[in-house]
Order: C-alpha cells, then sequence, then structure tokens
C-alpha cells in the first residue's frame, strides 16, 4: 500500500516509523517507508496489486492479470 492522503497519514501519527530496504539482487532493490506499530507500508518505490497484492511491472501491470478478471 502506499499513502496517498494526508488523512491516511495522519493514522500513523506518534508510530514507529522505519525505512526499509530489501534486495533480492541488484537489479530488484526497493526501499520502503514502514510503519513499525501497524505492519503497514506506508510508501514503496514499487506498486503493488490492490486484489492480490504482487509487485506490478513497469506498466502497472499485475503478473496475475488481475486488472483483466
Amino acid at each position: 500500500m502506499t499513502i496517498y492522503t494526508s488523512a491516511e497519514l495522519k493514522r500513523h501519527m506518534g508510530h514507529e516509523i522505519v525505512v526499509g530496504l530489501y534486495c533480492e539482487n541488484s537489479l530488484d532493490e526497493e526501499a520502503t517507508i514502514e510503519c513499525e506499530t501497524c505492519y503497514e507500508i506506508l510508501y514503496s518505490q514499487f506498486k503493488f496489486c490492490p486484489k492480490c497484492h504482487k509487485k506490478m511491472n513497469k506498466f502497472g501491470n499485475c503478473s496475475d492479470r488481475c486488472d483483466e478478471k
């Protein structure tokens, strides 16, 4: 998930916020901003499918084609 509004962000006021860096290989590095209190990803440089939560490709399409179902 990515936070899009200030109202969504305000829900995390006072929570433990961290920056995470995940890397399967040097080409697939992902930086995130996460709320450790809620275990929610506030921002990811990658977009994730709202239906299956898998990483979308650079064109914004789900690999499982959820948007076509």
